[in-house]
């Protein structure tokens, strides 16, 4: 170690925790650049969160309230939002993972009422496929890498 500055690095944005917002931070002081907040159907906290790989300006996150949502980093709005449907009173339907696909048009969630999903972020109102058969809540997912 010289004693040098770090370099910087690409902004990220960060789970927070017990507020409905995501922030933006900087990678090498992790201070923070944008907050993005005040979409309605992210209410409770952010539980999950996942860089577009692809395109560093877009992420989605999943939130406590059971929505996954597309965000645009520059503008700070929401491009799509998906929503799980809890019919019980005692399924909160909380998102605990999200990652996307090839594309970005695709994601996937997985909850805590035992299920993961496939979506289509171009016609987000019901999944594409459920994914039934765990025993426990299933705390996370992941698209296989291609290439």
């Amino acid at each position: 170690m010289t004693g040098q500055p770090a370099e910087e690095g690409p902004e990220l944005p960060s789970k927070s925790y017990y507020r409905a917002q995501s922030d933006v931070r900087d990678a090498a002081g992790f201070s923070c650049v944008r907050t993005l907040s005040g979409h309605s159907a992210h209410s409770g906290a952010v539980t999950a969160l996942r860089f577009v790989s692809a395109d560093v300006n877009r992420f989605i996150s999943g939130s406590e309230a059971g929505t996954a949502s597309m965000w645009d980093v520059e503008s700070g709005k929401v491009i799509a939002t998906v929503e799980n449907d809890s019919k019980k009173k005692e399924e909160s339907g909380a998102i605990t993972g999200v990652d996307v696909g090839q594309g970005a048009d695709v994601i996937v969630t997985s909850d805590d009422n035992f299920k993961a999903k496939l979506w289509d972020l171009r016609t987000p109102k019901v999944p594409v496929h459920v994914f039934n058969g765990h025993t426990h809540v299933a705390t996370s997912c992941s698209f296989a890498p291609t290439g």
